[in-house]
């Protein structure tokens, strides 16, 4: 299990970077993240959250796959607003 970055740590701060390569490597630190992810009861997990500067994150909500989005980017948003309660590993207890 991977250990979970926590708020006020600077490199949650830092810009992550392109991953240039879906290699062994990449695919040992997805499968790492989604275990660390589960262990902590989470739905989601980002790779700085986890001490990596990677643009990449996992998803896991109920009721759907696991997904995995590597360098994604927004193409749209929307005005529309939605109200859910937050959760964070990486904010402990809020």
């Amino acid at each position: 299990m991977l250990n979970i970055v926590k708020l006020g740590d600077p490199i949650l701060k830092k810009h992550s970077v392109v991953v240039p390569d879906i290699n062994d490597e990449v695919r040992a630190l997805v499968a790492e993240m989604f275990e660390t992810m589960e262990r902590g009861k989470g739905v989601g997990l980002a790779a700085v959250q986890v001490g990596e500067l990677l643009r990449l994150f996992v998803t896991k909500v109920p009721g759907d796959s696991p997904r995995v989005f590597i360098n994604p980017d927004i193409l749209e948003t929307s005005i529309d607003e939605v109200t859910m309660e937050e959760g964070c590993l990486s904010i402990p207890g809020l």
